[in-house]
């Protein structure tokens, strides 16, 4: 396996990157390069040739030997179900109006949900990989069985939004508001 150290020097024009690989027999080769970021994308570029001056600019060719690398950062994201631990208030429904009563406390697959004095308990499956969610209502405040809620989510700064449409109905087939879909936005209160 192979190790890599870097220094940076992020006084220089372009910003300036030597990076170090340090293989299984203890052989360290040196390359030097240049790198920006950019709110979310880290380009590096340098040179594969030891002992070859470092880059000045990001272009690649097949005279000037240079590696070009991008990387994207992904932010943070719900990974799985206990990511959402905690308690979460409704802040917005899809008529843009404030919401105060509804909170919601996730406890590791069981949700309780209260909204004007009634609490209902429900079962939550997610699939991060498709940004899906399962709610199956377990108890409330009517006698009549309930429907399975099918929903999409997304997850941007923090921010919960959650789109459905009736229980019973088919899942949206887009994570936006329309007809027939309910939209929630939802903040934490407290992380569990």
């Amino acid at each position: 396996m192979e190790k890599c150290q870097f220094v940076l020097d992020p006084t220089k024009l372009p910003k300036q990157i030597t990076t170090t690989w340090i293989d299984d027999q203890k052989n360290k080769i040196k390359e030097s390069g240049i790198y920006e970021f950019d709110g979310n994308r880290l380009r590096i570029c340098w040179s594969i040739v030891e002992g070859k001056p470092r880059p000045i600019s990001f272009a690649v060719t097949k005279e000037n030997q240079v590696n070009l690398c991008e990387y994207d950062r992904i932010p943070y994201t719900i990974r799985e179900l206990k990511d959402l631990a905690g308690e979460w208030k409704y802040t917005v429904a899809e008529d843009g109006k404030e919401l105060s009563a509804g909170t919601m406390d996730i406890y590791r697959d069981v949700i309780w949900q209260t909204d004007q004095g009634q609490t209902e308990k429900a079962i939550l499956a997610l699939d991060v990989t498709k940004g899906f969610f399962d709610i199956t209502p377990i108890t409330g405040p009517t006698a009549v069985p309930r429907k399975p809620l099918l929903g999409r989510f997304t997850w941007k700064d923090g921010i919960l939004t959650i789109f459905s449409g009736d229980p019973g109905a088919e899942r949206p087939a887009e994570a936006k508001a329309g007809k027939g879909v309910t939209v929630a936005v939802m903040v934490r209160t407290v992380k569990k």
